[in-house]
C-alpha cells in the first residue's frame, strides 16, 4: 500500500536498482566485469560479462539488492553485500560465491551487520570486515575467511583509522574516540592478533602504508605535539 502518498515498491525498486548500478568489479586478469543488475526479478543480482566471448551470465540470485562486488585477489571468489531496500536502512550481509555455469539460489551469508564496514584484502581467503555506525565510526574489527566463515577478532574497540602492510602482516590502527581512554593510542596488530602499542594516547589522524625498506607507515594530521611523524 502507498506511504505518506508514495508508492514504497516503486520507490524501493527504483533506489535498488540506482544503487546496484554503481557495483561493479573486474576480476583481477582483467577478463570478466562482475555487475549487479535487475533482470530476473525485482531484486538485483550478480552477473559476469566475459570481455572475449562477449557473453552474459547470471551467477547468483537472492531476493535482496546488491550494493557492493569485489573480487578475490586470486580471482576464485566474487565477494558481494546484499541490502534491503526500502525506508528504514536494515543493514547488509555478505557473501563469496565462486563462478560457475550454474545460478546460486540464495547462497550462505557469511557476515553482516546494520552498518557493515568491508575493508582491505589481506590474502586471497582473508578480508577485513568490522561492525559500524552511522555517526560513531568502525569497532569490532576482524578478519574473515570467505572459504569458510570463520571470523577471528583483531580490535574490539573502537576504530578511527588502519593501514596495512600486507607483506610483514602487520595492521597499524589509531583507536578512535569511542574506545577505552586507557586504549587510547596507535597500535601493531598482525593479522593472526597480536597486539603492540607503539604511540600513547589518542590522535586524530589518518594511517598510510607508504613501502620501503624502513618508515612503511606514515601518520598525518597529528592533533597532539608534532605534526606528520613517520612511523617505522
Amino acid at each position: 500500500e502507498p506511504i505518506d502518498n508514495d508508492h514504497w515498491v516503486f520507490s524501493s525498486v527504483l533506489s535498488a536498482f540506482t544503487w546496484s548500478i554503481h557495483s561493479v568489479s573486474w576480476s583481477p586478469d582483467g577478463h570478466t566485469l562482475a555487475f549487479a543488475a535487475q533482470i530476473d526479478g525485482v531484486s538485483s543480482d550478480v552477473y559476469l560479462y566475459d570481455l572475449v566471448t562477449g557473453s552474459m551470465a547470471q551467477i547468483e540470485s537472492s531476493i535482496q539488492n546488491v550494493s557492493n562486488i569485489t573480487w578475490s585477489p586470486d580471482g576464485k571468489y566474487i565477494v558481494f553485500e546484499n541490502s534491503e531496500p526500502g525506508y528504514v536502512y536494515t543493514g547488509s550481509s555478505l557473501y563469496a560465491i565462486q563462478p560457475s555455469d550454474r545460478v546460486i539460489d540464495n547462497p550462505k551469508k557469511l557476515y553482516g551487520g546494520t552498518w557493515l564496514h568491508v575493508g582491505n584484502w589481506l590474502s586471497p581467503d582473508l578480508l577485513l570486515v568490522a561492525d559500524g555506525t552511522d555517526t560513531a565510526g568502525i569497532f569490532n574489527l576482524q578478519t574473515l575467511d570467505i572459504r569458510t566463515g570463520q571470523l577471528r577478532p583483531l580490535w574490539t574497540d573502537s576504530v578511527s583509522d588502519y593501514a596495512i602492510d600486507p607483506l610483514n602482516k602487520i595492521i597499524a590502527l589509531n583507536t578512535g574516540e569511542f574506545a577505552e581512554p586507557y586504549k587510547f593510542g596507535v597500535y601493531f596488530i598482525t593479522f593472526d592478533g597480536r597486539q603492540t602499542k607503539i604511540l600513547e594516547g589518542l590522535y586524530w589522524a589518518t594511517l598510510f602504508f607508504r613501502g620501503g625498506e624502513q618508515h612503511r607507515f606514515l601518520m598525518q594530521d597529528l592533533s597532539e605535539a608534532g605534526t606528520n611523524p613517520t612511523l617505522s
